[in-house]
């Protein structure tokens, strides 16, 4: 019996030594990085820099990575850095983005779980058995296994291509993050900008009301002509008349915001119109004067309802744009479908496949069980 034994190993270990060795299919060879001009070095990029500033260098390059991934941040508006915040935990499409990465993590356990026997059956039974006078309780147990073994690497070709959908997925939920994080300050930057052209607008119609009658008061005395009063009021109209569409640009910005922010537009007024814009506004007023005064105007009016832009930093490396979360997710698709190929290709050959069955039964005599009548 045990020579049995021993002649099966023997048979069964070659067969094990090919599943664990053979692959089919190409393996993927990422492209090599694009060499950048020259012109687009800096000297925290630089190869021929010396090894003592390479320290420096790695640090510099850390924190401009840092400030870029949060470069909003920069425009130093706490209104801006809410609305992006809220984004990134409402978004429908960054819910989205995250739900598939769960789906392709179930995919890959289920991937992985190819590996090991494919079949499994456990079953059981009990009964009692009567014999003449005796009985006899019959249990049985039992547990079933086919294994296919992946000679060819259909299943390691499939955990492969599964993990690299697994880090695409990841890498289209960041190239989702940014492209709704930047989408958030472009509307909100719009947002500002139509609010302060419709201060301006209203201002320049009280201006501009003043000016007609002042025209008008003139054209009575007889110092202007009539055309100057028309010319007054032409002007006051097509100011009065290019409002509207500024209030229409408004209103179509904040509900991008809305929609961007998952919410109700309704909801996100309260967020748009805080205590920082009332005093910023109050500061633009003071800024440009009220209607019954006079001012003029000069380069030195600083104060803005609009977000500030940053300066351009002149010492990001160029080597940021290799890491584009959307150059990332085109390499991990085309290394998950060059994969596949090895998959489809093992199925062109033969499988093999084990089978075995484990199991126990159990005949025991009843135990007789004596019943006590009592009247």
């Amino acid at each position: 019996m045990l020579n049995k034994y021993v002649k099966t190993c023997l048979v069964m270990m070659p067969l094990l030594g090919l599943s664990a060795c053979t692959t089919l299919g190409p393996d993927f060879q990422p492209l090599e990085a694009k060499k950048l001009p020259d012109s687009w070095k800096n000297s925290a990029s630089d190869s021929d820099s010396k090894s003592d500033s390479k320290s420096d260098s790695e640090s510099e390059l850390e924190q401009t990575m840092q400030a870029s991934a949060q470069w909003w941040k920069q425009f130093n508006d706490p209104t801006l850095n809410l609305l992006v915040e809220r984004s990134n935990t409402q978004n429908l499409d960054i819910e989205a983005a995250g739900l598939r990465i769960l789906q392709a993590r179930m995919i890959l356990g289920i991937s992985d779980s190819l590996n090991y026997p494919q079949v499994q059956v456990a079953s059981g039974s009990l009964a009692k058995v009567y014999r003449n006078e005796s009985s006899l309780n019959s249990a049985a147990l039992s547990f079933d296994a086919g294994w296919e073994m992946d000679i060819w690497g259909k299943y390691a070709r499939g955990v492969e291509a599964s993990e690299a959908t697994l880090y695409a997925s990841i890498a289209s939920y960041n190239d989702i993050a940014v492209t709704i994080t930047s989408e958030v300050a472009r509307n909100y930057i719009n947002f500002r900008t139509f609010q302060e052209r419709v201060l301006l607008s209203r201002r320049n119609i009280q201006i501009q009301q003043r000016v007609v009658h002042i025209t008008q008061v003139q054209y009575d005395s007889g110092n202007v002509t009539e055309l100057d009063v028309q010319q007054a009021k032409s002007q006051l109209y097509t100011t009065k008349a290019a409002l509207p569409s500024l209030k229409l640009g408004m209103m179509q910005a904040r509900n991008a915001l809305a929609v961007l922010l998952g919410v109700m537009p309704g909801e996100i007024v309260p967020m748009l119109e805080s205590e920082q814009l009332k005093a910023k506004v109050d500061a633009y007023n003071i800024e440009y004067g009220r209607a019954d005064t006079k001012r003029t105007m000069t380069d030195e009016n600083t104060e803005s309802i609009v977000p500030t832009p940053p300066m351009l930093d002149a010492s990001i490396d160029a080597s940021l744009v290799m890491r584009r979360p959307d150059l990332q997710v085109a390499e991990l698709l085309a290394h998950a479908q060059s994969a596949k190929i090895g998959s489809a290709e093992a199925a062109l050959y033969p499988s093999f496949s084990l089978f075995g069955s484990i199991g126990i039964n159990s005949n025991t005599p009843a135990v007789a069980v004596s019943v006590l009548a009592i009247r």
